[in-house]
């Protein structure tokens, strides 16, 4: 098995998310006929190297699913703001073999709420001012 997408459901650019709640997808290929994913993992972490231990925002933990949309992760604490963060999947076939995902990236904006204004937010309308010749 192998996964051949892996993306986050409303963003198809992964620079500026500015929510703490995302929906992750994925899509899998297997040359076996008959072979299906029984289960999934998605860890969401600011330490691109060190997915497992160091700067973990979410863990879905072992899910027992085939589910590939729409896998909702809202961590307990807030996405850092202008952060670079990481996330792979893992998923099990029905032997129990693990397959791992490469690694993903989004990156977060200011968040909607900060009350921030530009040319500090990303949630803002530019407006051109005419040259004068």
């Amino acid at each position: 098995m192998e996964f051949t997408r892996c993306g986050i459901h409303g963003f198809h650019e992964v620079i500026g998310i500015d929510t703490d709640e995302i929906r992750f997808f994925w899509a899998l290929h297997a040359d076996k006929e008959y072979a299906r994913q029984t289960a999934y993992r998605v860890v969401v972490s600011t330490d691109r190297d060190n997915l497992q231990s160091q700067g973990v925002c979410w863990d879905s933990g072992r899910v027992e699913s085939d589910a590939q949309r729409n896998i909702k992760c809202t961590p307990n604490q807030p996405f850092q703001s202008t952060t670079f963060h990481y996330w792979k999947v893992t998923v099990w076939d029905e032997n129990d073999i693990p397959c791992e995902s490469p690694v993903n990236e989004f990156y977060t904006s200011y968040p909607r709420s900060s009350g921030l204004l530009p040319p500090y937010s990303m949630n803002q309308t530019y407006v051109s001012i005419p040259s004068r010749h």
